[in-house]
């Protein structure tokens, strides 16, 4: 048989492979064999496969060791290996996704814990929220009532100036009724009468010492409150 291709590994290697023992560059033997680097996960699946092709180059194994102290083997053909690596390429991925989920889960756990110590404050947040629109009702009501009773207070308002109004033109038409009253009759320097009285002229067409119904009111003044003075 050529030598070419071929691999020279210490008998101890072998005999490691084939006790099921790591170490002693079984790992090294094991990725030879199979033409690819392999984890300890894919070790432990294809170390069997490799066992067996082993024996097979070398009988003498399956019987006792050899004296050599080195052995020259040969990799596994790829129509013997080619479906153990699909299995392998499978496995590879299917780790690759755990991978993945497992940072993203690793990626929540820590937003998680990011969020918790807030987890408590929001519901006390909630509950003065809550608080805050009760009272906000509170004064909506409230503002309602001040309002109504506002309206009232307004048409009271109202009639109350317009009664004061009609009470103040009473009294200033009294007073004025009264001055006027006092006042000697006649006209000043008139000529007096025989017998000594003052002839009397002729009476107005209103009556003496009466008061206009616009003296007053009726005539705006210069705070156009309609009182004329």
């Amino acid at each position: 048989m050529s030598d070419e291709g071929r691999r020279v590994f210490k008998t101890e290697t072998i005999l490691a492979l084939l006790s099921g023992k790591g170490g002693n560059g079984v790992g090294d033997l094991l990725g030879y064999l199979t033409g690819r680097e392999l984890s300890a996960q894919e070790e432990g699946i294809v170390a069997p496969l490799c066992r067996a092709w082993v024996c097979s180059l070398n009988p003498a194994f399956l019987k006792g060791a050899p004296a050599e102290a080195n052995v020259s083997i040969t990799p596994i053909p790829l129509e013997d290996v080619g479906s153990i690596t699909a299995l392998l390429d499978t496995l590879a991925a299917n780790a690759a996704t755990i991978a993945e989920q497992k940072g993203a889960i690793e990626d929540l756990e820590g937003q998680v814990a990011e969020l918790t110590p807030f987890q408590g404050k929001t519901a006390d947040l909630t509950k003065k929220v809550e608080s805050l629109e009760a009272k906000i009702a509170t004064l909506e009501g409230e503002k309602k009532e001040l309002a109504k009773a506002n309206a009232e207070f307004s048409g009271k308002l109202a009639v109350d100036e317009s009664e004061l109004t009609s009470t103040v033109k009473d009294i200033v038409e009294k007073a004025v009724k009264a001055a006027v009253a006092s006042l000697p009759v006649g006209v000043p320097g008139a000529a007096p009468a025989e017998g000594g009285e003052v002839a009397a002229e002729a009476a107005p067409a209103e009556e003496t010492g009466g008061v206009p119904d616009t003296f007053g009111f009726g005539a705006s003044g210069s705070d156009g409150d309609g009182f004329g003075f």
